[in-house]
């Protein structure tokens, strides 16, 4: 089975690639363009392709998506410290109008 497996270089990513390639599966790797592959244990395994994209657009999202069997959507947008909270791709933290102190993730549009 081939696997797309979004946030791939990331702290749980890492190891769920590892273990996808354990059992046999080939795995597009989705990481972020800026990312070191070298680091990561699997960056040279014949089953693995990487996938350069930047989830926050939509350029290169429908062609990692071509020819894979199962997505494992991992990656998420985080912003400012550890305590602030986390939304998932196509969510971005906003502060309500209106003077409610409040974090809320809020749909974005595609720019």
């Amino acid at each position: 089975m081939k696997l797309l497996i979004t946030g791939a270089s990331g702290f749980l990513g890492k190891y769920i690639v590892a273990e996808a390639l354990r059992q046999g599966h080939q795995v597009r790797a989705v990481v972020r363009p800026a990312s070191d592959e070298t680091r990561l244990p699997w960056h040279n395994h014949p089953e693995v392709e990487l996938a350069r994209i930047d989830l926050r657009q939509r350029r290169g999202i429908t062609d990692a998506l071509q020819n894979v069997d199962a997505v494992i959507h991992l990656a998420a947008v985080k912003e400012g410290g550890f305590l602030h909270p986390v939304c998932g791709y196509g969510y971005r933290h906003r502060k309500p109008a209106g003077g409610d102190d409040t974090d809320k993730c809020a749909a974005t549009d595609w720019d």
